[in-house]
């Protein structure tokens, strides 16, 4: 886990993709401070970078679903692929996930 109230770096070496899951942990700030980061963060749910990943994971998804989906229906028994976490208030839609 990466905090970025330090100053840090990271690279990747290798030849294989590195897949990083960034988190941001929402702290207790009093206003105007709170204010501010509130704007922030939504301002980064709508860049063209998180609308984009957030795209490609709802493709890749469907693309794992009907795979599984496939694979499954050779047998005789059809089971549901498992889901993954969502956390708390997020939604496929743009317009609820602020």
């Amino acid at each position: 886990m990466f905090d970025d109230t330090y100053e840090h770096e990271a690279w990747n070496d290798t030849d294989s993709d590195r897949v990083v899951l960034f988190l941001d942990i929402i702290r207790p700030l009093r206003p105007p401070v709170s204010w501010i980061n509130s704007l922030i963060l939504a301002a980064v749910q709508r860049s063209p970078i998180i609308t984009s990943a957030r795209a490609q994971h709802v493709r890749r998804e469907a693309a794992f679903t009907a795979a599984w989906n496939d694979a499954t229906d050779q047998s005789s028994t059809r089971h549901d692929p498992p889901q993954p976490h969502r956390p708390v208030g997020y939604t496929t839609s743009r317009r609820n996930n602020v």
